[in-house]
């Protein structure tokens, strides 16, 4: 049934299509607008998998077939995070099969349709396994694998983890209680940590909060009069927790630095009310949604189908703890999106729960509690039929495959048309999934610095697909200094507006034409400026832009006077801060090519001053070579100088000068810098995410531990399997006895 489900849903795929709307994004941005013309009209309804996760793909495929751990993007804002952003998701075991195996936009595809199938395999497992009868185990597999918000959400492949491990990994909580399976503790602790490194952090902490809650809910109902067993209990559920902070330690500990330096604001209590779902919202658990291309479908997804929601209402008389559970599941999730005391509590306890909106965004915990509602709600109607005496009602009537199979069609039929609004697919041909243009090309073929794209060319991260060196992009942990930089010299806004315009939301960069700083931009490194055609962009070009490209694509200006990406000055200046170096760095008397801005906080650190330095050009440096994470510069030093790489700073970044650890500075408010002695050098730049090589071993130590845990307990079930089928007792080792 769910195989047959599947095929149903990804039928396209058997036709060549993929699911990606990348084609639809193409007729809205530059330079593919103006080039790729009948190909057709395609929806756009997941723009962040457009504008961001694509591009991401392409990155990561191409990194890991080369050899190389993606964790810097040096193709946005200048450089950026990536390892460490939070959703990129590059360890997650499957993403990482398909990476090496298959086409960017079939990973996408396949993440969909494997996750999707086992979303429903594994909630039919779980109701099985709690002792539902098989037509209400089916039915609730179905609602949990057919709901809205699984159908919308599925598109941005970090909800796919949360879809398949939600249910499995409440049975594994199932199992550690009442089996006592330490096998099972080892799995669960493995299952959470995929969480992390495969999904939305965010996403992650409630699921993972979730299932830990069922377990210790369960051990406290069932073992409540035996107290060894609950802390039995206790034990293995707290050692799953210790398994899955260790086995997560390599995503979540870089993750955890980058959130610190993000500038990213977090919303009040009272704030997050603006982006809660209102009452009347409530009838959409069982009226179907609104149209998705007039409203946002992730605003709407409480819909599982119209029985789904009836059944769910019947589920809530059962007195079984599952069903008690779940129903309690719902409804705090519910209080949670209408923005109650729940919201507060929950924003208060869980670390970055102030960035999460809209609230709608937890109602994957309400379709999980809809789904397994749902399915006793069936069971309590079926164990009617069969008690009831009439005799169209009657254990041997056909009254309950009826039921069954009009539960089964309606979800089936609800969520197919649906799925024809938040599932659009596209032919999977090269000309729809960004192909290189003529502005493409000039760009790949030209000696550029580093590009400015405007709306509405290049949109989020796209110039990663092409390796394009762009201070756009598209990011939702930007560290401070670096988003405030470009806010400045991209959007205009002043040092002091940066405050008073505090971002909620991701930087999703779209620099406007007619408010480009070329001279600002001149100091930054940023050699060429892109637009669209002229008749798309009207605005008056801004002065110091020469035209280098026009066609149907958009346009190329080249940037008079741009820095090299990396040269060397003799003179600095000292300032307490990043804001107060930027201040500096945009003041119409301050000369980069002479001089460069440094912090006193990392001067001292370094041993270093300013004092007695000598403005002025101090020698020559080039870019010898370039990969993700690794850069090897070679500089030439008329006099003792510093090294300006105008490339944006990071913690993670680490040099060695001629072989000799050097000291790496924020420079300019957001670029590096080094000291150079006179002379020639050659400098060889290296990135690690902060707390990288603690979260691997951490992580190392904590997978052969689970593997470990899991291997011991099979071999133990075995041998019992064994001396059961002999007829003898397994012995073990206690004290240095034997004892049977």
């Amino acid at each position: 049934m769910f195989a047959v489900v599947t095929v149903l849903f990804f039928f396209p795929l058997l036709r060549g299509d993929t699911f990606s709307d990348v084609a639809g994004r193409e007729q809205q941005a530059y330079p593919w607008a103006g080039a790729v013309t009948n190909i057709g009209k395609f929806p756009v309804l997941h723009y962040d998998q457009d504008d961001s996760l694509y591009p991401w793909q392409v990155f990561m495929s191409h990194q890991l077939r080369s050899g190389h751990l993606p964790l810097w993007n040096p193709y946005s804002f200048g450089g950026a995070p990536f390892f460490a952003n939070g959703q990129s998701g590059v360890l997650y075991p499957p993403r990482l099969a398909l990476a090496y195996t298959v086409s960017p936009a079939r990973v996408h595809d396949l993440l969909l349709v494997t996750h999707f199938f086992l979303a429903g395999l594994v909630m039919f497992l779980l109701l099985a396994y709690l002792g539902l009868c098989f037509p209400a185990a089916l039915i609730g597999g179905l609602a949990w694998m057919l709901n809205s918000f699984g159908l919308a959400w599925q598109a941005l492949e970090h909800y796919v983890v949360i879809e398949v491990g939600l249910p499995l990994g409440v049975l594994l909580a199932h199992m550690v209680v009442q089996r006592r399976s330490w096998g099972a503790a080892c799995g669960l602790g493995l299952l959470l940590a995929l969480f992390f490194v495969g999904g939305n952090v965010l996403f992650a902490e409630l699921a993972a909060l979730t299932v830990l809650a069922y377990g210790v809910a369960l051990a406290i109902v069932e073992t409540l009069r035996d107290r060894r067993a609950l802390v039995s209990a206790a034990l293995r559920l707290a050692a799953a927790t210790a398994l899955c902070g260790g086995l997560a330690a390599v995503a979540i500990l870089p993750t955890i630095a980058l959130a610190g330096e993000s500038a990213r604001v977090s919303l009040t209590y009272h704030e997050l009310s603006k982006f809660a779902l209102s009452w009347g919202d409530l009838q959409y658990v069982f009226r179907f949604p609104k149209d998705p291309y007039k409203y946002d479908p992730y605003h709407w997804d409480l819909f599982a189908g119209s029985l789904v929601g009836v059944l769910a209402l019947i589920g809530l008389a059962r007195r079984g703890f599952h069903a008690r559970f779940a129903a309690v599941l719902g409804i705090l999730t519910l209080l949670f999106m209408l923005h109650t005391p729940v919201t507060y509590v929950v924003s208060s306890a869980l670390p970055g729960f102030g960035n999460f909106k809209p609230l709608a965004r937890a109602a994957f915990l309400f379709q999980f509690a809809l789904a397994i509602l749902a399915a006793y709600g069936l069971q309590t109607l079926l164990e009617r039929i069969a008690a009831s005496r009439r005799p169209r009602l009657g254990p041997h009537s056909r009254a309950g495959v009826v039921l069954v199979v009009a539960v089964a069609l309606s979800i089936v039929g609800q969520e197919w048309i649906w799925k024809r609004d938040v599932m659009p697919h596209q032919p999977v041909g090269a000309q729809y999934l960004y192909p290189p243009t003529q502005m493409i090309r000039e760009l790949q073929g030209e000696r550029v610095s580093r590009v400015l794209p405007t709306f509405p060319t290049f949109r989020g991260s796209t110039p990663m697909i092409y390796g394009l060196q762009s201070v756009g992009g598209y990011e939702s942990l930007l560290p401070a200094r670096t988003q405030d930089f470009w806010r400045v010299l991209g959007d205009r806004l002043s040092p002091e507006e940066l405050a008073s315009e505090p971002l909620i939301y991701a930087y999703h960069a779209g620099y406007d034409f007619g408010r480009v700083q070329p001279g600002l931009l001149a100091r930054a490194s940023v050699s060429h400026v892109v637009a669209a055609p002229a008749e798309i962009v009207t605005t008056p070009v801004p002065k110091r832009l020469e035209l280098q490209h026009g066609g149907s694509d958009g346009r190329i200006f080249t940037i008079e006077g741009a820095l090299p990406p990396a040269y060397v000055v003799g003179g600095c200046e000292e300032f307490d801060s990043p804001l107060a170096a930027l201040e500096r760095f945009i003041s119409d008397d301050f000369n980069p090519s002479g001089k460069v801005i440094l912090e006193r906080s990392s001067l001292r650190e370094a041993g270093l001053t300013c004092k007695a330095s000598q403005s002025g050009r101090a020698g020559t440096a080039s870019v010898v070579e370039r990969s993700t994470n690794d850069l090897l510069v070679f500089a030439r030093a008329r006099r003792p100088a510093w090294l300006v790489l105008a490339e944006s700073w990071d913690p993670g970044w680490k040099v060695t000068v001629d072989d000799h650890p050097a000291d790496v500075l924020p420079a300019d408010s957001a670029f590096r810098a080094v000291r150079l002695t006179s002379g020639d050098h050659f400098l060889r730049f290296s990135y690690q995410p902060e707390r990288f090589t603690l979260g691997v071993i951490l992580s190392a130590i904590s997978l052969g531990i689970a593997l470990g845990g899991i291997g011991l307990s099979l071999w133990r079930r075995r041998s019992a399997r064994r001396s059961s089928a002999t007829g003898t007792k397994p012995s073990t080792r206690a004290g240095g006895r034997t004892t049977g």
